[in-house]
């Protein structure tokens, strides 16, 4: 991250689940999905792994019960212990078939971390396993951020998932304020 106001993180409160999880684990997922209606405040939903292999058989997604909308990719799936365990990417849509909704396995994702040549630890240390629901929301949310996509010269956003903020790409103080809330 490259960012004069970035400190880093303190010891991250939940832990890492690599290997797969089993159908019917209970989950919830963190996120800023549609902040140009739903606001910027981080959301959760719950549900569970509803099966092993996502769209057309694909092994490295779970299915997911657990409603996510547009500005929800890239944000955390949890088990209940609060170990993380994927990332959440995709929904099929509601008029093909109704909250059916995908996450990249962690395991997916470790294999994308060790190629970087970095050493990065995904610990299994976790200090929230005992919290309540909302304990958990509370410890982890500090860790959950929202990035807005760069605009091109054209004005037109890079990312179909970016929020669309009126009059951003022309109004140097409604960018500014847009990116003092994605800290």
């Amino acid at each position: 991250i490259i960012d004069e106001k970035f400190e880093g993180f303190d010891m991250l409160p939940y832990g890492f689940q690599t290997t797969t999880v089993d159908v019917g684990t209970e989950i919830f997922v963190l996120g800023y999905p549609r902040t140009d209606i739903m606001g910027n405040e981080v959301k959760v939903t719950n549900g569970i792994i509803s099966a092993k292999t996502g769209y057309k058989n694909n092994v490295s997604l779970y299915q997911m019960s657990a409603p996510i909308q547009p500005g929800n990719s890239g944000g955390p799936i949890f088990d209940y212990n609060g170990n993380l365990i994927g990332i959440s990417v995709a929904q099929i849509r509601n008029d093909i078939a109704q909250n059916v909704n995908y996450a990249v396995k962690l395991s997916y994702l470790q294999t994308l971390v060790e190629s970087c040549n970095e050493n990065i630890e995904l610990s299994g240390d976790n200090i929230i396993s005992s919290f309540s629901l909302a304990d958990k929301v509370k410890a982890i949310t500090p860790y959950v951020v929202m990035f807005l996509a760069n605009v091109n010269e054209g004005g037109t956003s890079i990312s179909q998932n970016t929020p669309q903020v009126p009059n951003a790409l022309n109004d140097k103080q409604e960018a500014e304020r847009f990116k003092q809330l994605s800290y």
